[in-house]
């Protein structure tokens, strides 16, 4: 529970150099997504959030403080193997099945685990334990970058009728609060089943009694308020890009770190 005090990188830092522990943290940091994302989430830590420091973390030269940010955290996963570190060395990653990594974490393997909220439907083996939620810190003052799918229809495809009434009635049900909460909570599941801990782009789902009783729901919430943006009209050769220049900066620190 100490973890819930935690509000920067540093602060994260010295939590871990004050617990014994063999592996501080367990993730996956590899992939074009994640670097970019890892990437982002430094940079805009140190520079502030809007446009034109979006548009400096894909097209400018690279922060060495972002990169500095970036080996802290992913060095906290070496210390269980010496000389290695099987969050950045592919092998936590490929081929590696859902669910994996937070058996992984729950075993007692690290102090803390980095994932999407949605990942906490394989902590099974905590069950009856509580688990600290807070926003990744990689760096002074952690601005949550949020993103939610979307559905869409193609014009091209389904723009007459009763296709296009079909595709939005459809979308209608999928999105609808009542719906949300029945796939978030697992209930197409049967017996006893963890829930999915989804983050609709819905206020309405965060008003239900079932998302405010929940505790990760609880300790997800309050991020939700000032969370901003992550950026979602980058180009894949964009994406490919900052990705490739990110690992190849980390790998100069971190020579195992392997490129997607």
């Amino acid at each position: 529970s100490r973890i819930t005090g935690i509000s920067s990188l540093q602060d994260l830092i010295t939590y871990w150099q004050a617990t014994p522990a063999e592996s501080k943290v367990v993730g996956d940091f590899d992939g074009t997504f994640q670097l970019y994302s890892m990437y982002l989430n430094a940079y805009i830590a140190l520079h502030g959030y809007g446009e034109s420091q979006i548009q400096a973390a894909l097209h400018d030269s690279l922060d060495p403080n972002a990169i500095g940010a970036i080996v802290s955290v992913v060095r906290g996963c070496a210390t269980a193997l010496a000389g290695q570190d099987p969050c950045i060395d592919k092998t936590f990653h490929d081929p590696v099945p859902d669910g994996w990594m937070e058996p992984i974490f729950s075993s007692g393997y690290a102090l803390d685990d980095v994932g999407y909220s949605e990942r906490s439907f394989y902590f099974q083996p905590l069950a009856g334990r509580s688990v600290s939620v807070i926003p990744m810190p990689y760096g002074p003052h952690p601005v949550p970058l949020m993103y939610v799918d979307a559905l869409t229809y193609s014009r091209a495809r389904c723009s007459n009728e009763p296709c296009l009434t079909d595709a939005l009635r459809f979308a209608r049900f999928l999105t609808s609060t009542r719906i949300r909460e029945f796939i978030a909570f697992g209930d197409d599941l049967s017996g006893s089943h963890p829930r999915r801990h989804l983050l609709p782009a819905t206020q309405s789902f965060y008003r239900l009694p079932r998302v405010t009783a929940d505790p990760i729901y609880s300790a997800i919430m309050p991020f939700l308020q000032s969370a901003k943006a992550m950026p979602n009209d980058i180009t894949a050769d964009t994406l490919r890009s900052v990705a490739s220049r990110v690992c190849i900066a980390l790998q100069h620190q971190l020579p195992n770190y392997q490129c997607p």
